[in-house]
């Protein structure tokens, strides 16, 4: 490779922080690949002469490190590879916060929608209660926005049921995907996040 001392104001980039406000990295003499300098690219903020220099992309994509640099299409990019222990800490935290966001997310039942959050859950236990301790009592129930149904005893009951249901099968699947995870190689947990966006597979 032919290579040439840097230019003054160039100086050896070590460490993504110091690569990141830069934005140009110097060329070889003959214009045809990257000048290097202890491994590095030689990297400069506002070149004298353009034209010796290629374009910086260091964007590493989340759960990546970088391993070094490339001439990829006229540009300087970093080259990167995954880290694949903070990849599976990432999905295990997202499998749970998953299984929440289906378990408060609401089902719908006969058409009806019946809100899952706890307050609701809260409520709708309340009323059942209420309605197995008052034979004459009928809830009449929020179902959405100006949407009010009369509920009795079966069919808080049956409420109730659907809800918990619900919340056992989300508990169940988060259980699943976990230990379908951890029996997941490295070169598929790409493809096991969107299992995971997924979460409840459709009846």
């Amino acid at each position: 490779m032919a290579t040439r001392s840097p230019m003054p104001r160039c100086s050896p980039s070590t460490t993504q922080e110091q690569s990141k406000p830069m934005t140009y990295a110097l060329k070889t003499a003959d214009n045809s690949d990257l000048f290097l300098q202890y491994g590095q690219p030689v990297f400069v903020t506002d070149p004298a002469a353009p034209s010796e220099f290629w374009p910086v992309d260091d964007a590493i994509p989340d759960d990546h490190h970088r391993t070094g640099w490339a001439l990829v299409d006229g540009v300087c990019t970093a080259t990167t590879t995954p880290n694949v222990p903070d990849r599976r800490a990432r999905l295990a935290s997202r499998i749970a916060s998953r299984r929440w966001e289906v378990e408060t997310g609401g089902i719908s039942i006969s058409g009806m929608n019946v809100a899952t959050d706890d307050r609701s859950k809260l409520l709708l236990s309340f009323a059942q209660e209420k309605a197995a301790s008052d034979p004459a009592y009928v809830a009449e129930w929020k179902a959405g926005p100006g949407v009010w149904v009369n509920l009795n005893l079966a069919q808080l009951s049956g409420l109730k049921d659907a809800v918990f249901y619900h919340v056992t099968a989300c508990f169940e699947r988060e259980k699943e995907l976990s230990a379908q995870l951890a029996a997941t190689a490295d070169a598929d947990l790409i493809a096991f996040e969107e299992t995971v966006e997924t979460f409840l597979p459709k009846a």
